[in-house]
């Protein structure tokens, strides 16, 4: 029953999403404003990576954070990535190239932390459904 009420909910929010980003207004990449939003410029961005909850630092040994464009070595408890892109993850890094945990850049982000809460957005922003919303859709979803 649990079961069939998560596949309800998560089918609700996706059309949610789906439906704002069509109706948002042709021709929105003309207003000033929402280029500010829309092109960033190369983004220097620096995090630290959060464990979950009885995770220890012992059970991390993550060689590097990287995205699709760049690649930072996690040294002293912090990376810094130039990322190039306006909705971008980027992936905590096992020695033998497994990831451990993933981050995601919007336009509007508190912090670029990796921690499980910013895993989760990035598998859900990742998926092929929200892929393909446009950059309004994918701002009005993580709202």
């Amino acid at each position: 029953m649990t079961k069939k009420i998560t596949l309800v909910y998560i089918i609700v929010i996706f059309s949610t999403a789906f439906f704002q980003s069509c109706n948002s207004k042709e021709g929105d990449d003309q207003n000033p404003q929402n280029l500010n939003d829309k092109y960033f410029e190369g983004k220097d961005i620096r995090g630290r990576i959060l464990l979950p909850e009885g995770m220890s630092s012992e059970d991390l040994e993550v060689m590097n954070v990287m995205s699709n464009t760049d690649a930072s070595p996690y040294s002293e408890g912090e990376f810094g990535l130039d990322l190039d892109g306006t909705y971008t993850a980027f992936f905590a890094r096992y020695s033998n190239s497994e990831v451990a945990l993933m981050g995601y850049f919007y336009p509007g982000a508190a912090d670029f932390n990796i921690t499980p809460r910013s895993t989760a957005l990035a598998m859900v922003m990742m998926t092929p459904a929200v892929v393909s919303l446009s950059d309004e859709g994918k701002k009005s979803f993580i709202a």
